[in-house]
């Protein structure tokens, strides 16, 4: 017969199940992978195909940090069994468990997602730091041979494991490779909640730094591209503010040196200004669009906009989300409404792709007089969709990540801006 904390656990579960799977899906998929049946227990933790859970531990767990504490936990235990560090030998030194804690709770803060796991203590971190050099992946073997070098006392030790521990390794057993083998390749395979380095290997962020050098030029030339791109759908007109060009000195700095402060010609209040006015931007959330990849491209799109020299002090801007439906438009008005919009932004869809919906609308939005100076509207999207069959009356981009499928029937009128899915 189930008991109260049996049916709260089930409710704080699937609580952090849902926010797992909407945070990092990728993760989500594997863990539901790797422990398909819970079982209830005196200790928490898994033998490498079981999860065993304990409500009273999970209910103070929850109460103590929330859901973040609860999913902690459970990418904790997937990584142990990631990294291969569960079998069933518990003749090895208790240095060997506290380096595997400290391999899974470093990897997951690396994983750079606080509110999805919240973050070690500042003692813990401080540890790590006198562990691992920086940008340096470390297996359990190698962090147990510096932790050998500290010649930690029982006490030192006991006060780490509490630290760092989470599930009880008493539960661990020997777990069949192809088992393990499987979900690594799984997680291999596709962008785990839309980090790309996990898919480089586990644990070593930071390990290929000329890379990343010729990285960070080869973004820094997408992001000129991108910005000129933007650029062709700016609007000319006047502007009240002082323009400098037209400024003549001379007679200026005269009359301030001759009669006391003041100038003989004031500098010209207005300027032809080239800015963006009005647009609207269309995000493709299909399942086959990365949600990470969305986000970024918003913040540069916003860090390029965001400057004050490409925007009109009044502007109008429609975010749509579609996928084969239109599900969501927010209309920017404000420097501080883009970034609300981008901390707060919630992608919705999941669905097939079809951009005609979105186009439907926006004719919908200048008939009812509500967009009356579009200038573009710029369509993010990995390009396999169903496109409209006539071209319409505004200018339209399609920015892609990939070139579109055969099959996709792209129409002629179609304009196309590349823009590197890793951004």
């Amino acid at each position: 017969m189930k008991t109260r904390e049996d049916y709260l656990w089930e409710e704080v579960k699937n609580l952090a199940l849902t926010k797992l799977c909407c945070e990092s899906p990728g993760f989500y998929h594997i863990f539901q992978m790797a422990f398909s049946d819970f079982q209830k227990d005196v200790s928490v933790g898994t033998d490498g195909e079981k999860f065993f859970y304990k409500p009273e531990f999970f209910l103070n767990l929850y109460m103590e940090k929330g859901i973040q504490g609860i999913n902690r936990f459970f990418l904790h235990t997937l990584f142990h069994l990631l990294y291969k560090q569960i079998s069933e030998n518990l003749k090895k030194p208790p240095l060997w468990y506290l380096a595997c804690d400290m391999v899974v709770e470093y990897t997951i803060d690396g994983l750079n997602k606080e509110e999805l796991t919240g973050r070690m203590s500042k003692t813990a971190r401080e540890f790590c730091n006198q562990i691992w050099k920086q940008g340096e992946g470390l297996c359990a073997e190698e962090v147990q041979e510096r932790l050998e070098e500290k010649d930690l006392s029982s006490k030192e030790i006991d006060f780490w494991k509490q630290c760092f521990e989470q599930d009880n390794p008493i539960l661990w057993k020997n777990v069949k490779d192809v088992k393990i083998d499987k979900l690594i390749e799984c997680a291999l395979s596709f962008d785990i909640g839309g980090d790309e380095e996990i898919g480089e290997g586990f644990g070593k962020r930071g390990m290929q730094a000329g890379r990343q050098n010729e990285w960070y030029e080869l973004q820094e030339e997408r992001k000129r591209n991108y910005y000129k791109f933007l650029r062709q759908f700016t609007v000319e007109r006047e502007e009240l503010q002082l323009d400098m060009e037209m400024f003549d000195y001379i007679p200026y700095l005269y009359g301030l040196s001759h009669y006391k402060n003041m100038p003989l010609i004031e500098p010209l209040e207005y300027t032809e200004a080239k800015k963006l006015e009005e647009f609207v931007i269309a995000i493709d959330t299909s399942a086959s669009c990365k949600r990470k990849t969305v986000q970024r491209f918003l913040q540069e799109t916003y860090a390029i906009l965001g400057q004050q020299e490409n925007f009109f002090k009044k502007l109008r801007v429609h975010i749509i989300q579609c996928d084969c439906y239109v599900q969501e438009d927010v209309e920017i008005t404000c420097e501080k409404e883009w970034k609300e919009y981008l901390k707060h932004i919630k992608i919705q869809g999941g669905g097939g792709t079809d951009f005609r919906p979105v186009f439907q609308y926006v004719n919908e939005l200048i008939g009812d007089k509500k967009l009356k100076n579009l200038k573009a509207l710029l369509y993010f999207t990995d390009g396999d969709g169903i496109y409209p069959r006539e071209k319409p009356g505004y200018e339209s981009v399609f920015l892609i990540t990939k070139e579109p499928p055969k099959e996709a029937n792209v129409p002629e009128w179609a304009r196309f801006f590349y823009m590197d899915e890793r951004q």
